[in-house]
């Protein structure tokens, strides 16, 4: 579906360019993790991957108490959620 998507209609629609480069205008940070970098997203593997890209990149640059706004997608938002529980 979002080869396709790409396809027919340019990275703006089919990825998160889009919303980083409007995020960036902001004056906004942004991170992205890429939880399934190292596993697929049904194993314990790719939530580690989140948890590991949390703590040394997000909390690490902003800190505790620092206002965040987050975009999370599917299992990705899953595990980003199960990561913030953990804490």
């Amino acid at each position: 579906m979002a080869r396709s998507l790409l396809m027919k209609h340019g990275l703006d629609s089919g990825s998160v360019i889009s919303l980083v480069s409007s995020a960036r205008e902001r004056g906004w940070g942004v991170v992205l993790l890429a939880p399934n970098a190292m596993g697929s997203f049904l194993s314990g593997v790719a939530t580690a991957a989140v948890k590991c890209q949390w703590n040394e990149g997000v909390e690490e640059v902003y800190g505790e108490g620092s206002r965040l706004h987050i975009l999370a997608h599917s299992a990705g938002g899953a595990q980003l959620v199960e990561c913030l529980r953990d804490r």
